[in-house]
């Protein structure tokens, strides 16, 4: 038992929202915000978050208090880290996020990592992402999951979860053992 618990973390869930009450896109269209934005098709339909569908929308804050929109990064592969403040592998896998980010800065890629709770198992408040950001020395997307979308991507309870995203916006690949080896690895095959 103590083995599994070193791979990941397994939470008492207390997010907010269900998966039945994310809203989707965030209202009027594609928010303004510092991060890569790409024009998902209109007949672009989110499915869920297993591999070969169609990853859903979800309209959440990043960092800077700006609203991000998850279809904003069609066009790019990118990596969805569903992480917690309180995970201690979900703190290491951080460590080595933006070396990652930094090898495919070339590539239409990005590295979107969603804390679904803080510390006291809330959601993250904005003060909270900066801190996770700066801590790690991440310049990538913090998202703080405030529509309870990462309840459809978390399997057991499980932390962190990490799923490979194609330009599409179809799931390539879902790592249940994420390593920094192994989402290289399956971005390499993404690209």
């Amino acid at each position: 038992m103590l083995f599994v618990f070193l791979l990941a973390c397994i939470p008492e869930l207390t997010s907010p929202a269900s998966n039945d009450d994310v809203v989707g896109a965030c209202a009027g269209g594609l928010p303004e915000n510092q991060w890569p934005t790409g024009e998902p098709p209109a007949t672009l339909a989110g499915e869920g978050y297993e591999v070969g569908e169609v990853a859903s929308d979800a309209c959440v804050p990043d960092q800077n208090g700006d609203d991000v929109a998850l279809w904003q990064f069609y066009g790019r592969v990118w990596v969805l880290d569903v992480s917690t403040m309180w995970c201690a592998p979900c703190q290491v896998l951080a460590h080595g996020l933006q070396e990652i980010a930094d090898g495919y800065a070339e590539e239409d890629f990005s590295y979107v990592t969603v804390l679904a709770e803080d510390l006291g198992s809330d959601v993250p408040d904005n003060a909270e992402l900066n801190e996770w950001a700066d801590n790690f020395g991440i310049l990538e997307p913090v998202l703080a999951d405030e529509v309870g979308f990462t309840s459809g991507i978390v399997r057991n309870g499980t932390y962190p979860a990490v799923l490979i995203i194609g330009r599409d916006m179809v799931v390539h690949e879902r790592l249940d053992v994420p390593s920094d080896e192994a989402i290289i690895e399956a971005v390499d095959a993404a690209l």
